[in-house]
């Protein structure tokens, strides 16, 4: 098993991975923006008082309209958009529904 070496953060680099998180990146994107765990990058935020977003997936009663939608020539960002969940959602619920059956 790898493990990552424990990585403090300074002050500042605190304060830009909330400022980051708040502008819109991810968690996962932060931890390795900042070469740390995920469950690290949240305890940062937790410990700063940021609300963190839900990690929000695509109901399996909204894959037909997604795979429409992406047919139709859509983007995944513009799919998320009108779903309120982000890229990496779209992409999953894609995968979903071109995944050949049992």
């Amino acid at each position: 098993m790898l493990r990552q070496p424990n990585r403090k953060l300074q002050p500042a680099e605190i304060a830009e991975l909330v400022a980051s998180y708040v502008a819109g990146a991810s968690i996962r994107s932060l931890g390795k923006q900042y070469g740390m765990h995920e469950q690290t990058v949240r305890a940062h935020l937790r410990r700063q008082g940021v609300e963190q977003r839900p990690v929000l997936i695509i109901k399996d009663e909204d894959l037909a309209l997604v795979l429409e939608l992406h047919q139709a020539g859509w983007g995944a960002r513009r799919i998320g958009a009108r779903l309120g969940v982000g890229q990496s959602a779209v992409w999953g619920a894609l995968k979903r529904t071109t995944r050949p059956g049992p």
